[in-house]
């Protein structure tokens, strides 16, 4: 089997997210090892990997043939105004629904993308049960800066 110098290889989604979290604002580019068909030690399959990218505004580019068992493919940032293919705008609202998607992944999304977002997101409603509402979570949503990580919707299908 060839190894590939600088490759990176992950044994689990959280260990790639956990990359890409510490590196995707400083990197230009990551070359990752990928199972065709992942053995049973928990290798990471390529459509985890795609998926995390896409939280952090990364997107997969040129897939190199290793061997009969693996890939090299290399991950980057997107770029602005890049295309997305519907596969990866209905990825990307899933990954929104589920709280996974980051800042810097939604602000990669196409513009259109987001304006569908405004008009369909659902209401708001913060309940008083007594406490008092926590002034964090009013400063938050009322300045509409993080709402896409906090407010859970229905993905759309594309």
């Amino acid at each position: 089997m060839r190894d590939v110098e600088g490759a990176l290889r992950f044994t689990s989604r959280e260990r790639w997210r956990k990359w890409l979290e510490k590196n995707h604002a400083t990197k230009i580019a990551a070359l990752l090892v990928i199972y065709k068909r992942p053995p049973k030690n928990e290798r990471l399959p390529s459509r985890h990997a795609r998926e995390e990218a896409l939280c952090f505004g990364w997107i997969d580019g040129w897939y190199k043939r290793l061997d009969d068992e693996r890939w090299l493919i290399r991950y980057s940032p997107r770029r602005k105004g890049s295309n997305w293919s519907k596969y990866n705008i209905a990825r990307a609202w899933k990954l929104m629904n589920e709280g996974k998607m980051t800042s810097a992944g939604i602000a990669r999304l196409p513009p259109d993308v987001l304006r569908v977002w405004e008009r369909h997101r659902p209401p708001v409603v913060i309940t008083d049960r007594g406490g008092g509402i926590n002034p964090q979570w009013e400063i938050r949503f009322s300045d509409g800066k993080d709402y896409l990580s906090k407010i859970k919707m229905p993905a759309l299908a594309p």
